[in-house]
């Protein structure tokens, strides 16, 4: 499946990020990596007969709470924040179909949606916020890392 490829490069970019610390490396890992949710988000179309719309309204929400995280939770986005609204609305989205998928008996899709959004929120922390101290940083890195592979393991299952 193309969308675990989008994912996998995903990585590499930020891991790219990570070394060099160029901001071009993180917009191309988040393009990769929404391009991943999109693969993900058509293949549970294709597998199911109907999609409400709500799978598509519901996510603006989620980026205006997005907006205001930014400010409440003090996140250090940056020249970042359009495309990481535009990728909330696309994890926001694949999320909302799988939980559709596990409410019409397919449990797994829904497990593994609600855990790569899981995932997804930690990362607005690990990029974007002061930790005061390492250790709840680290603490952050464990639960995303956990839930990123779970999503994945649970996605290449559903197959």
């Amino acid at each position: 499946m193309w969308a675990l490829l989008a994912c996998f490069v995903g990585d590499i970019l930020m891991g790219m990020y990570n070394t060099y610390l160029k901001k071009q490396f993180m917009v191309i890992g988040i393009i990769a990596f929404m391009l991943g949710h999109v693969g993900f988000l058509n293949y549970m179309c294709r597998i199911t007969e109907h999609t409400s719309v709500r799978v598509y309204i519901v996510p603006v929400f989620a980026c205006l709470i997005l907006i205001g995280m930014r400010k409440w939770c003090h996140l250090h986005i940056g020249s970042l924040f359009v495309p990481c609204i535009i990728y909330c609305y696309f994890v926001s989205t694949m999320t909302l179909k799988a939980i559709e998928c596990g409410l019409n008996g397919l449990n797994i899709l829904g497990v593994a949606g609600v855990l790569f959004l899981i995932s997804d929120f930690t990362i607005l922390f690990l990029y974007f916020y002061h930790f005061s101290h390492i250790k709840n940083k680290r603490a952050v890195h464990y639960v995303n890392l956990a839930t990123y592979y779970a999503a994945i393991i649970l996605f290449i299952y559903s197959l």
